[in-house]
């Protein structure tokens, strides 16, 4: 689903994971923002599989080859 949030920190960026929390009504300056970003649950491509810890790209893993080249 795609909602617009609040996010006062503007720490956020298209395609992030979020955990979103519904805004009172009269904090609300826009009727589309009726929720506002509680927290990063994760970064645009840096996802981790929950059960595995590992790095994944949908429903492939990154191998490690790509990670360490990834941090050069």
């Amino acid at each position: 689903f795609d909602y617009k949030a609040f996010d006062k920190r503007e720490q956020t960026k298209v395609g992030d994971i979020v955990l979103l929390k519904k805004r009172p009504t009269l904090e609300c300056r826009y009727p589309l923002e009726r929720y506002e970003i509680s927290e990063i649950v994760y970064e645009l491509g840096r996802i981790k599989d929950p059960l595995t810890g590992r790095r994944c790209n949908g429903l492939r893993y990154l191998d490690e080859s790509f990670v360490a080249h990834e941090r050069e």
